[in-house]
């Protein structure tokens, strides 16, 4: 992505909120090649006006590329089932490194001086740069402190071999899946040398990983070197020259091991998903993007608003009382139509080369419900509302309009494709189960 040092300055303050609103193993015995995902494309610019003070809308001209993107092919490693439809991540954590500067460390660095490069621009990064942690796999993110140091030199990789990752299911089907700076030689002379429990190895398809038991142990074994097993499960391991496969017991592996080989469909080879993608990433949207395909209904997003509440006070004054409910989250979502059902929605953040943005894509089952919610969608930012809440007694919530300034929509076949800008810079929309949802549906 080619953008000159003015338009770093405004990537970086877009990924400065931390406070993001949201809406919206071991090897076989030859390792088999792997394609390094591709960069993504360069901004694609807007070019409707904004006036102040009012919403516009305006229309999309754009067309997906030619080109494979990193995300496709993050999504043609996962297997196509019902978990995986439900809930996929993919993150691109490189493309991000790369636009801001990321220094890493020299060759042949330390797992100590690897540590602190990660921790001292990502972790705890000076001013208001913000890159996503490439915590690796995510059963590991609550304990990066505590496990980065260690994680270099007893599995010969750590989060900073992290370049791209995909993260997709629920539980207990989840696949987690990196790509990057991984060594299968590397994995297995850590191994060997590390003072620490030793694995077995099972293997499917001509395919070997590595294996740390099969029932639950301790509560307490997270912290246990080399693999940190979370809770006990039985962690399973496969490492191959570029990529690394993560799985609880033989959940995921012996899938994704027919996913390498071509034996079984990826999420790729699903036509609405893969456009989806493709669509999204003509935006402009780039470093990571969400695929939830529940959580949008009135009943589902009522349950999430019932689950708030604070009490605040200043030096002076009174207190003041704020809680979310179920009845405050319907009264806000009520106030526009709701849409019309929907298959799932994409959404990602996204820079045009001037602006931050949110990418939104929803899946239909027909061009007729695609058509029918580009008209819902732009009346639920006109005159719908969100954060509905009690505040010492009394109803209030705060309008789409005042949060987004334009938005620009398009649909292709069975999916609406949409750009939304805020009104904040840096703040982006992105479509998750929560309380505060702007795809509401019927």
């Amino acid at each position: 992505m080619l953008v000159n040092d003015w338009q770093i300055t405004k990537i970086v303050a877009f990924f400065s909120l931390s406070l993001t609103v949201i809406l919206l193993a071991c090897s076989s015995e030859a390792d088999q090649p792997v394609t390094e995902p591709t960069s993504t494309a360069a901004p694609v610019a807007s070019e409707t006006a904004v006036p102040e003070g009012t919403l516009i809308v305006g229309a999309l001209d754009i067309e997906p590329s030619p080109e494979v993107s990193v995300f496709e092919n993050l999504l043609s490693r996962i297997p196509d089932n019902e978990s995986t439809r439900s809930q996929v991540t993919l993150v691109d954590v490189d493309s991000i490194m790369q636009i801001v500067g990321f220094e890493h460390p020299a060759p042949g660095a330390n797992a100590q001086e690897r540590f602190e490069a990660l921790y001292s621009q990502i972790f705890f990064p000076p001013g208001d740069l913000r890159i996503p942690r490439p915590a690796w796999p995510q059963v590991l993110s609550d304990y990066q402190g505590e496990v980065g140091r260690e994680l270099f030199r007893t599995l010969g990789f750590d989060f900073l071999s992290v370049e791209q990752f995909i993260f997709a299911g629920q539980h207990p089907k989840i696949y987690d899946v990196a790509f990057g700076q991984f060594s299968s030689t590397a994995t297995k002379t850590a191994l060997a040398s590390c003072q620490c429990e030793q694995t077995s190895i099972l293997q499917h398809a001509g395919v070997k990983y590595y294996s740390w038991g099969e029932e639950s142990v301790t509560t307490g074994r997270y912290l246990d070197i080399p693999f940190y097993d979370d809770i006990g499960h039985g962690v399973r391991l496969l490492v191959l020259d570029g990529e690394a496969h993560y799985s609880l017991k033989d959940i995921a592996i012996p899938e994704l091991i027919d996913v390498i080989q071509g034996n079984a469909n990826s999420l790729a080879d699903n036509d609405d998903y893969l456009n989806a993608v493709r669509w999204i990433s003509a935006l402009g949207t780039f470093g990571k993007m969400v695929l939830f395909r529940d959580g949008f209904s009135m009943d589902e997003v009522v349950r999430s608003g019932s689950s708030f509440n604070s009490v605040r006070t200043g030096p002076t004054g009174p207190a003041v009382i704020t809680e979310s409910t179920g009845e405050s989250a319907r009264r806000a979502i009520e106030k526009a139509p709701l849409m019309e059902p929907f298959s799932f929605v994409l959404s990602g953040g996204g820079f045009d080369g001037e602006k931050p943005f949110t990418g939104l894509v929803v899946a239909h089952e027909d061009e007729a419900s695609a058509l029918a919610n580009r008209l819902r969608l732009i009346d639920r930012i006109t005159t719908g509302a969100t954060a509905g809440r009690i505040v010492n007694g009394e109803y209030q919530d705060t309008s789409w309009s005042d949060l987004i300034t334009l938005v620009e929509v398009t649909v292709e076949g069975r999916l609406l494709i949409a750009r939304l800008y805020s009104k904040e810079p840096g703040r982006t929309y992105l479509q998750a189960p929560s309380n505060t949802i702007l795809t509401v549906h019927e």
